[in-house]
């Protein structure tokens, strides 16, 4: 999908999709609370969303842990790397 972009810039890009925001809106400091349209069904679809752009998949602890952009970006990095 992103495939020539780094991986905050295509995570920002499910980022924008999923939770329908503008990509120019403060997506790197968004976290599960400071969003409305970050709820639980929201939380599920960016995860698979980010589970296809990066071909793997999260842990069921991940998913819940995994409640801002930062940590969701270390842990790709993380797990690319793996």
């Amino acid at each position: 999908m992103f495939e020539t972009n780094t991986i905050e810039e295509r995570v920002k890009q499910i980022f924008a999709a999923v939770l329908h925001m503008k990509t120019s809106d403060d997506i790197l400091n968004a976290t599960y609370d400071s969003l409305k349209q970050w709820d639980s069904i929201g939380h599920l679809c960016l995860f698979m969303a980010l589970e296809e752009e990066f071909d793997f998949e999260f842990s069921p602890n991940q998913i819940a842990e995994l409640r801002n952009f930062r940590s969701i970006c270390e842990t790709i990095k993380q797990l690319k790397r793996s």
